[in-house]
């Protein structure tokens, strides 16, 4: 199957320091609501990989483990994101595998 890396990445960008700062604040929330066991097991391999065009954090989840996660943890992960004033999306499989293209292919894809 094709991947169009440039259309699934369309409006993304890098993360800045603010997004990062961001996305520590959300962790750190995410850790303490959950335990730092539980947090570790399903949350801490979580990516920040880059900003849409409205600002949201678009997270990458291990393939294994996104649909899980996504399902048992979106609700938590949105309240905390909303609480440090940002939204956070985790990208779906095919966003997820032309962003991971993107980062592995030189030159200007996003």
């Amino acid at each position: 199957m094709a991947i169009d890396v440039q259309g699934a990445c369309a409006g993304l960008g890098t993360p800045g320091s603010a997004d990062d700062r961001g996305w520590t604040r959300i962790r750190h929330l995410l850790a303490t609501k959950l335990g730092e066991s539980m947090f570790e097991i399903w949350l801490a391999a979580i990516e920040l990989s880059a900003v849409d065009v409205d600002g949201a954090l678009i997270l990458l989840a291990p393939a294994a483990t996104r649909a899980w996660v996504c399902t048992r943890f979106q609700r938590l992960i949105d309240a905390a994101a909303d609480r440090v004033g940002r939204r956070a999306e985790i990208a779906d499989a095919a966003r997820s595998t032309a962003i991971l293209a993107a980062l592995r292919t030189p030159g200007p894809t996003r």
